[in-house]
């Protein structure tokens, strides 16, 4: 009986947690949801109800009218070019010595 019980009780306090969570979002969910439903009731359906974005044409809630492409059916995506040539003078680089002397005195030891 006293195992019964203990396995309960570790069933409660894993199980608990989870469960808090999960209604957390659920509750979080569900105001997102409100909260959206009270927009677009606030501010027109935006859909069939009043007309908004629709592909047909017609009229925004806002009573602007939907405009048309700004390019036509011919015009490409591409643009022409015209490749510009410069000759450029080569600059030879000088090997310049060092003014001082490289460090020779340290040790090189292999760590393993």
């Amino acid at each position: 009986m006293e195992f019964l019980l203990i396995i309960l009780l570790l069933l409660f306090l894993l199980l608990y947690p989870v469960i808090k969570a999960g209604f957390k979002m659920w509750q979080q969910v569900r105001q997102m949801n409100q909260n959206f439903q009270n927009a677009r009731s606030q501010y027109g359906n935006g859909g069939a109800a009043s007309g908004g974005n629709r592909r047909g044409g017609g009229t925004s809630s806002h009573g602007h009218r939907r405009r048309g492409k700004i390019f036509g059916p011919n015009d490409g995506e591409y643009v022409d070019f015209e490749e510009i040539i410069e000759h450029r003078q080569s600059v030879q680089y000088v090997e310049v010595r060092d003014v001082e002397p490289r460090i020779t005195d340290a040790k090189f030891e292999e760590i393993l």
